[in-house]
């Protein structure tokens, strides 16, 4: 019997990277995804485009590890604004703080595994 990738893993991680310069921005944009990047549409089960908004929030829903990057463009209250939301859309997840998304591999590991389940 031939065995798959996934009988030797599992996941443990869905890993978002929000940059906290760009995030309100983003967040409140009426750009579809599609106008960013016109090879890269995505389309939601009903035919409909994503707009960045619903994609951002889409993304923090579903990760159980939140990597708020770019701390040193931004200050302690925007910080906590965008850890506040974060926690509302997704309470259990894990939110770590880095500049040049640097964290460390023990950091990631000892996160929840993530739960297809909710």
């Amino acid at each position: 019997m031939q065995r798959s990738l996934s009988d030797l893993t599992s996941v443990v991680a869905c890993v978002t990277v929000i940059d906290l310069s760009t995030f309100w921005n983003n967040l409140y944009s009426v750009e579809d995804v599609s106008d960013r990047d016109a090879d890269g549409r995505r389309i939601t089960d009903e035919g409909e485009e994503l707009s960045i908004a619903e994609l951002l929030v889409e993304q923090v829903e579903f990760s159980n590890l939140i990597l708020l990057n770019k701390m040193d463009l931004v200050d302690e209250s925007a910080t906590k604004s965008v850890e506040e939301l974060v926690k509302r859309l997704r309470p259990d997840t894990s939110i770590l703080r880095t500049t040049h998304s640097e964290s460390s591999l023990t950091d990631i590991l000892k996160t929840t595994p993530i739960s297809f389940d909710r």
